[in-house]
């Protein structure tokens, strides 16, 4: 608008004049163009561009200005060590540490065989075992689940329900009694 002054590219306002940026080696002119930044693989210290040690086993993070630990290794107190996988385990999808297998659950730091009992399959997500329909989980085992009369096998496959116009009653269904001038809702209970 005409109305001030800026500094140009290259150059800062220092004591309302413009002076030369100075830029060390390594370094470049930031985004602004009055300050600079150290170049991918450096970071400043005091004046000047000092290069990233990047530890063994490790490389230059993507943004250059730090580094990270190769897939397979984690960090630990004085520096990195190889992920210990057991057997029947696999490196985690981030590479820094491990899962089991399907059909292993971890204990402790290694990976057990899950024992599937009769009448029951592995979940989806492979690592406990869930029974199959018509059966309900007792401790390690599945059981036959008990229809009552006027009961059906429900929506979760492991527990009945009651017919319409009959309710639960411990274990069995009991008609439900509808007083005069009343009626049957339509869930029945």
């Amino acid at each position: 608008f005409g109305d001030g002054w800026e500094c140009d590219r290259g150059y800062r306002e220092v004591e309302e004049a413009c002076e030369a940026v100075v830029v060390p080696a390594r370094g470049l002119l930031d985004f602004t163009g009055h300050g600079w930044t150290c170049s991918r693989g450096f970071q400043k210290a005091a004046e000047e561009c000092v290069a990233i040690e990047v530890p063994r086993n490790a490389y230059l993070s993507a943004n250059g200005t730090g580094w990270e630990w190769d897939r397979g290794f984690q960090e630990v107190s004085e520096g990195c060590e190889e992920v210990q996988i057991p057997a029947n385990g696999f490196l985690d999808s981030r590479g820094r540490g491990w899962d089991c297998d399907r059909g292993y659950e971890e204990v402790g730091s290694s990976c057990v065989k899950i024992v599937i009992p009769a009448h029951a399959h592995l979940d989806g997500s492979g690592g406990r075992f869930e029974c199959d329909r018509g059966f309900r989980q007792r401790g390690n085992t599945c059981e036959l689940v008990e229809i009552p009369e006027q009961a059906y096998l429900g929506r979760s496959g492991n527990d009945w329900e009651c017919n319409h116009g009959f309710q639960k009653t411990d274990e069995s269904c009991v008609e439900v009694q509808v007083p005069a001038n009343g009626y049957l809702t339509p869930s029945g209970n």
